[in-house]
């Protein structure tokens, strides 16, 4: 048997592992505290599995509750607090509730594909004790069987900010977007090698971003070392070009064509023209359509040309809006319009249309090394 009690005390950015505490009153007692986590623990036959209050960021996944509580909808507490998740997301997920039972035959993070199971409920479990004017603490995706955990590592993934700069050019390097199966991504602990010897230049810490200026001219290699609550680590390299030289500060310009009036469910183009002195580094496509308000982006790989060019379907009616950005080595970025979205006009089936809009525009944008220059053939308005 296993009896225990873990009290915290206005503690912040803790986690607590591996903990076995059973036949309890309350087996973790939390008073004040921020970026607190439990995981990989179980809690068994304790009146209160969890009792925390005033709480920021507090989070509980990938822990067994096994016959908790004074009741089989009230197999923990965790309440108040600000920022409390008993969940991880999808798809890591949340904890196994041994009094919760339900079905599972959906998948995904919103759970409506339901082609077959993945391993969660596909209902929420909502659990606690809330204080009058709040909502009780809810597991999203609660786990069909005890959580056993992995032992999978990081999946490191390192940038860099600009690709080419000179002696005076600080250099970003991020690696925010490294990730863990069974970790949340602020638990991760980061360390980077900038010299190049193959080992890390200062100590582990929860910072995934550095800025560098370096010493000399040529190619420099930096790396990024990721480390997991596991203390399994993976690590990711990448290059920055320095050069003994003047900063190149002209941005891309960005020649965009594209109808001003499509009908209901067309298929159309936008084709970009890009320019720049030296290389590109990048050149995105964003839009959205009156349908759907959520914006798109996509990365663009240049035509046989040299040319970009996006194909899109329209919409029933309304509108297609559209921008772009290039990204050259030295890190200037043109916006193409400077601000807002060009519009294509999609005319309905039966012929309405709101009104006419230029029957073709052609647009140039520089960003950062000159003005924004719009030409265009307009209709008035009917």
């Amino acid at each position: 048997m296993a009896v225990g009690q873990v009290i915290l005390v206005n503690c912040t950015d803790a986690l607590l592992t591996n903990l076995t505490i059973s036949h309890s009153g309350a087996g973790v007692l939390i008073l004040g505290g921020s970026d607190l986590g439990i995981k990989d623990s179980v809690f068994e036959h304790n009146q209160l599995a969890i009792s925390a209050a005033d709480m920021r960021n507090f989070t509980v996944y990938h822990n067994n509750f096994l016959n908790n509580g004074h009741s089989p909808s009230d197999p923990a507490w965790v309440s108040p607090g600000r920022s409390v998740s008993l969940d991880a997301g999808y798809p890591r997920g949340g904890n196994f509730w041994s009094n919760f039972t339900g079905a599972d035959v959906c998948s995904g993070a919103r759970q409506d594909n339901c082609t077959g199971p993945d391993g969660f409920f596909d209902a929420p479990f909502s659990l606690g004790y809330p204080y009058p004017g709040e909502v009780r603490h809810q597991d999203n995706f609660p786990l069909v069987s005890p959580y056993e955990p992995g032992s999978t590592p990081p999946a490191a993934v390192l940038s860099a900010f600009p690709r080419k700069g000179n002696l005076t050019t600080a250099f970003r390097f991020n690696a925010d977007l490294s990730s863990d199966q069974e970790d949340l991504p602020r638990l991760l602990r980061f360390a980077f090698d900038i010299d190049g010897d193959g080992r890390a230049d200062a100590d582990w810490s929860n910072t995934p971003a550095l800025s560098h200026t370096f010493a000399t001219a040529g190619n420099h290699t930096v790396t990024a070392f990721v480390r997991d609550t596991g203390g399994l680590e993976a690590s990711a390299s990448t290059w920055v070009i320095v050069v003994d030289a003047p900063a190149d500060v002209t941005a891309p310009r960005i020649l965009a064509t594209a109808p001003a009036k499509v009908s209901a469910g067309q298929v159309f183009e936008v084709t970009f023209e890009v320019e720049d002195e030296g290389n590109l580094t990048g050149v995105r496509f964003f839009f959205q359509q009156s349908d759907d308000w959520r914006e798109t982006a996509l990365d663009l790989e240049p035509r046989a040309d040299g040319s970009y060019a996006v194909t899109i379907q329209a919409p029933g009616s309304g509108w297609v809006r559209f921008r772009a950005t290039a990204l050259d080595e030295w890190g200037n970025e043109a916006r193409a319009p400077e601000t807002g979205a060009f519009e294509v006009r999609v005319e309905r089936a039966d012929g309405v249309s709101a009104w006419i809009g230029p029957a073709l525009w052609v647009l140039v944008a520089a960003v950062g090394a000159g003005a924004v220059l719009v030409y265009g053939r307009s209709k008035p308005r009917p």
